[in-house]
């Protein structure tokens, strides 16, 4: 009888399993209550989106805020313009405009808590003051935090397909201005319904390789809303599987000041061309997911007879 021996391997299976935990479950962008929705740009439960982080950059020069996104206990990511302070307007020198803060003067902020950054990595293709034009093609960054988080994280999208991505909810995320009309800033966090578009497919695609030409990957917006200041470094987060949010990018650049402002769609950086970067630096705790396929070695045995 080999049954003493059956058993002992199902505990090790078991015990194993119960330690590493299920490949197939992805432990990313999982709400607390995945029933509860925004719609309208209302004020956000913190706890909706427990990825979402105000990123504070503070030194003698001044403050200014953005959003992050936590991808790893223990990083996130946001446009790299987040980096950078305009430092001739508070001391004229012949230094160029923008200077990288230091580490120790990035923090992000959740609910009364503040976390610290321990080191920042810019994308190197990154260049803040070229021709002083925010190249957001390459406008990302990874932020190490001193300590880990223990938030859920949120999933990262390893591609993007336009028309897939219809059938679900697009949600910009961010912690930004409400009204564009006025520089009053509340820090509350806001989930407002967008539509997300490759440059260049579809109407709102037009739009965008129109007004931002050939720099422009994917962009996104909706009539009358989008991101505005404090928004950068927020994501478009879409459920695609009815269970997990994904981030398909970081929020790069609006057009401030135009009259037909609700008529432009906003710039984000896709993740996924960065996602061996992002990997590499976050030394593999976060990774990215193709969000619309299922992993073969994850389908049931009905599943594979189909």
């Amino acid at each position: 009888m080999n049954s003493p021996k059956i058993l002992v391997v199902a505990i090790v299976l078991f015990l194993i399993n119960s330690i590493l935990g299920n490949d197939c479950e992805l432990k990313c962008g999982r709400r607390p209550d995945s029933q509860q929705r925004i719609m309208g740009g209302d004020i956000s439960d913190e706890a909706k989106w427990p990825w979402v982080f105000e990123l504070k950059g503070w030194n003698s020069c001044g403050e200014q805020f953005c959003t992050a996104q936590l991808i790893a206990p223990k990083f996130a990511i946001s446009s790299a313009h987040c980096a950078f302070y305009n430092f001739y307007s508070c001391r004229p020198s012949n230094k160029t405009n923008y200077v990288e803060y230091n580490p120790s003067d990035l923090f992000l902020l959740k609910e009364d808590s503040t976390y610290l950054i321990k080191k920042f990595f810019v994308h190197p293709k990154y260049e803040e003051n070229a021709n002083n034009n925010h190249l957001f093609e390459y406008d990302i960054m990874v932020l190490e935090l001193l300590k880990e988080i223990e938030n859920e994280p949120v999933c990262l999208a390893s591609l993007y397909n336009p028309y897939a991505s219809k059938m679900h909810s697009e949600l910009l995320v961010g912690y930004g201005l409400h009204d564009p009309h006025s520089s009053s800033h509340d820090h509350k966090l806001r989930a407002v319904p967008v539509h997300m578009a490759e440059a260049g497919i579809g109407a709102l695609g037009a739009r965008c390789r129109a007004e931002w030409k050939a720099k422009a990957r994917l962009c996104a917006g909706s009539a009358n809303s989008g991101g505005l200041k404090g928004d950068s470094g927020a994501g478009v987060n879409m459920d695609i599987n009815h269970v997990n949010f994904f981030t398909h990018g970081v929020m790069s650049m609006y057009k401030d000041g135009s009259p037909s402002r609700h008529l432009i769609p906003d710039i984000y950086t896709p993740v996924a061309p960065f996602c061996a970067w992002i990997e590499s630096l976050t030394s593999g705790s976060a990774r990215c997911t193709n969000p619309y396929v299922k992993d073969p070695k994850c389908y049931t045995k009905d599943e594979k007879n189909f």
